[in-house]
């Protein structure tokens, strides 16, 4: 990170403030208040405004939100303030073109989308802070300052626990576009097609309920295999980064995707031949 030790020092006070707000902040919306997200936004403002002072932004950050009388200005674009997740942008694309929303309900889900995102950014910023602390441990190897074991503990259970909540949040949104799908009983391309065939091939009433739960299943497979190459993709970006803290769970995540893939591609054969072959026309 390159800051010299007074900045360091400087910087782990205010983290230490940092925390103790948040774990403010967490009593009180376990307690069911902080309902508008206002608390929620005075937090973050603090913490980006405490990387951008410290040069922990990087180049391709939003500047800071402001604040001005009592109202926060959250930086949110009306159409465009999520256009840099690829991951987003695909949902809402499909969600545009291919699932049955109304015109509010697509707003609804813009601003979820949005939140999502804000959700998103806050987690990175927190692996950042995490960075932030390691080096300044590191540092200190060999002073005779003390290290604060325990706050970087803390720092590395939040930043944990805000990755499973977005990846939770993403899962959500994720369902819930593709169940509007118009070819709705299905999320995969690949299943709807064997879906539309098992119909079409002389199958009795019976025999198409059985092949609907196998091919279900079939879905839900690829969903969690796409569920988990999107966990992989990030903890990859990360571990470019520099960020080798999360270098075993990359590990493990890389094999699951690959026995994952192995099982999708087997069972796929099998539905294939099991419902015959296309009918050209």
């Amino acid at each position: 990170m390159g800051l010299a030790q007074e900045t360091l020092n400087e910087l782990f006070v205010e983290l230490q403030r940092q925390d103790k707000d948040e774990r403010k902040w967490k009593h009180q919306k376990e307690e069911g208040k902080d309902k508008l997200g206002e608390l929620e936004a005075v937090i973050r403002r603090n913490l980006l405004n405490i990387m951008d002072k410290y040069g922990l932004m990087g180049g391709d950050e939003e500047e800071p939100p402001t604040e001005t009388g009592d109202h926060i200005e959250t930086n949110r674009v009306q159409s465009a303030s999520f256009v840099k997740d690829e991951r987003l942008e695909k949902l809402w694309e499909h969600a545009k073109s291919e699932a049955q929303f109304t015109k509010e309900e697509l707003e609804d889900l813009r601003k979820e989308l949005t939140h999502h995102h804000e959700k998103w950014k806050q987690y990175r910023d927190l692996v950042s802070l995490v960075s932030a602390h390691e080096d300044r441990d590191n540092n200190l190897v060999g002073n005779n300052v003390p290290h604060d074991e325990e706050g970087i503990s803390k720092l590395r259970d939040e930043m944990n626990m805000q990755q499973q909540e977005v990846d939770r949040n993403y899962h959500r949104l994720k369902v819930k576009v593709l169940e509007r799908a118009k070819e709705g009983e299905f999320q995969d391309h690949r299943v709807r097609d064997l879906w539309k065939r098992a119909k079409a091939g002389g199958l009795s009433e019976e025999e198409l309920e059985i092949m609907k739960e196998e091919l279900r299943h079939f879905d839900s497979k690829i969903a969690k295999h796409d569920n988990l190459q999107e966990q992989l993709d990030v903890a990859e970006d990360l571990l470019n980064q520099g960020h080798n803290h999360i270098k075993q769970k990359h590990e493990k995540l890389s094999t699951k995707v690959k026995e994952h893939r192995r099982y999708i591609k087997k069972l796929h054969a099998t539905l294939d031949k099991k419902i015959g072959p296309h009918n050209e026309l």
